[in-house]
């Protein structure tokens, strides 16, 4: 099962553990009734379409195994979560495929913890367990010079000192590094902000992950 590792991920291990918690309370059960403020309370999961997505994904791939739906008032969730909140349903057909699903998703995310990215002397920045998946960048351009020079870097670099650097404005600093992370979600199937971490009035530097120059 391929899934590209972003925030939905995150969401959706946040739903999986939301709902386990319910089967913990009453393990002969196979439909639990979660008032909706148990998703809203947790910042990710706020975005309404977004849960939606997550929920639609869960189902899709425990092959509605797992079913989740929302009682009445959905126009008005989507507008904001209401001060009597609905009612989330979540139907376990399979338990077994449940716990796979968890399992897998668990998995997927401690995955992404360990990865190990090469930035090589060609331009080339793939991951070590993968090396079919990689981002080749142009030698001696803006990405690659932005790349190296954070990866050889333990603290953060300040925007504008990347911008003096390479002779840029910030603007542009802050433009193509979000076109890098967009690279790295769609060609290493991680998602940027795990490879570059942003903060401000700090800069920029290279999360978790570690990068070595070969």
């Amino acid at each position: 099962m391929k899934i590209t590792m972003n925030k939905k991920v995150e969401k959706i291990k946040l739903v999986l553990e939301i709902i386990q918690a319910q089967r913990k309370l009453h393990p002969r059960r196979e439909t639990f009734s979660i008032p909706s403020e148990e998703f809203s309370k947790l910042p990710i999961l706020r975005d309404y379409n977004g849960l939606m997505l997550a929920f639609k994904e869960i189902e899709k791939e425990t092959k509605e195994n797992v079913l989740i739906s929302i009682s009445e008032n959905e126009d008005s969730l989507a507008k904001k979560w209401m001060p009597v909140p609905p009612i989330i349903t979540a139907h376990i057909e399979d338990f077994q495929e449940f716990d796979r699903y968890r399992k897998h998703i668990n998995q997927t995310i401690s995955d992404e913890k360990s990865i190990s990215l090469i930035l090589n002397s060609q331009g080339r920045l793939y991951n070590k367990k993968e090396p079919r998946l990689f981002y080749p960048m142009e030698l001696g351009g803006l990405r690659y010079k932005i790349v190296h020079s954070l990866a050889s870097n333990k603290d953060w670099i300040a925007t504008k000192g990347l911008a003096e650097e390479f002779g840029k404005t910030s603007q542009e600093i802050r433009k193509t590094i979000e076109q890098i992370k967009r690279m790295i979600e769609k060609l290493l199937k991680i998602t940027g902000d795990k490879v570059i971490e942003n903060k401000k009035g700090l800069g920029y530097r290279i999360a978790k992950v570690k990068i070595k120059k070969e």
